[in-house]
């Protein structure tokens, strides 16, 4: 890598359990998710944080609450071992399991870097920024180096196919993870799944348990589809279920996804299972 090259890595990590359940302090809130940048040692320069508020609404201290992000690496690709379930306990175990594949960790007090005012221009989600307000935050003095890009599970489970990049050639992999430092992080929607048993997503009339392999149109119920969901979104049942990628906000009522992974079933809350996006930027 030429030095003094710069990247842009956007990370969606999935949180596939317990969703739309205020978490407590010290829970995990995303397990360790993949992402690639091209190889070679390099500095994280800059960290842009989104973070989906409750209900459509981030108006006040609604999910501004702070967390410790923490960066891995594969060692003989070999993945750092699960911190655990989204939603659950950091348990000492776990944390041990995993401090060699620890490169660093970020705390993020969001209060001093969300800057004043957003609360009224982005009212459906908060948006953090290292070098916001605080000085503290100037700089991240964070160096990074994975192993090249080769997961030690080479298929994706099903249900997430699209999360999840494939391998790039050039590339290493860095791996991502989130710890609910406060407690009372909360990503329900409000918003329902509203079709009848025979056209259930994934479903036909004849065997209600077929996934797609073709977009199709969720019918929703509740809040503004519009206020929650954008393209790009993994959206599922707030217990961790699978629907699809959005691929299109139709109206208050309706959004598109790719296709279909898991069933979910009537009347089941809908969420968002990429809650939180980050976007790293890294120089060599």
């Amino acid at each position: 890598m030429i030095r003094g090259t710069k990247h842009l890595a956007t990370v969606k990590p999935l949180m596939k359990d317990a969703i739309a359940t205020a978490t407590h302090a010290y829970d995990v809130l995303m397990d360790w998710h993949p992402f690639q940048i091209p190889r070679g040692g390099c500095r994280l320069k800059s960290l842009h944080a989104q973070i989906s508020g409750t209900q459509g609404v981030a108006t006040g201290p609604t999910n501004l609450l702070d967390m410790t992000i923490l960066f891995g690496r594969s060692i003989n690709g070999v993945a750092p071992p699960s911190l655990g379930a989204s939603n659950a306990a950091l348990t000492h175990i776990n944390n041990v399991a995993a401090r060699p594949h620890i490169m660093g960790q970020k705390y993020l007090d969001t209060s001093k870097l969300n800057e004043t005012g957003n609360h009224a221009l982005f009212l459906g989600y908060h948006m953090i920024d290292i070098n916001a307000v605080d000085a503290d935050y100037d700089e991240i003095a964070m160096f990074l180096e994975g192993e090249p890009s080769k997961y030690s599970f080479q298929s994706t489970p099903a249900e997430y196919v699209g999360s999840i990049e494939d391998t790039i050639t050039g590339y290493q992999t860095i791996w991502l993870a989130v710890v609910s430092t406060d407690g009372g992080f909360d990503f329900g929607t409000g918003c329902m799944l509203d079709m009848a048993a025979d056209s259930t997503p994934g479903s036909s009339e004849d065997d209600p348990t077929v996934v797609t392999t073709t977009p199709v149109d969720i019918g929703l119920s509740g809040t503004d589809a519009r206020l929650v969901f954008a393209v790009g979104d993994f959206i599922g049942s707030a217990a961790g279920v699978v629907i699809g990628k959005v691929t299109e906000v139709k109206g208050s009522s309706r959004v598109v996804v790719d296709y279909v992974r898991e069933v979910v079933a009537h009347d089941q809350e809908i969420v968002n299972m990429t809650p939180i996006t980050f976007n790293f930027g890294v120089e060599y």
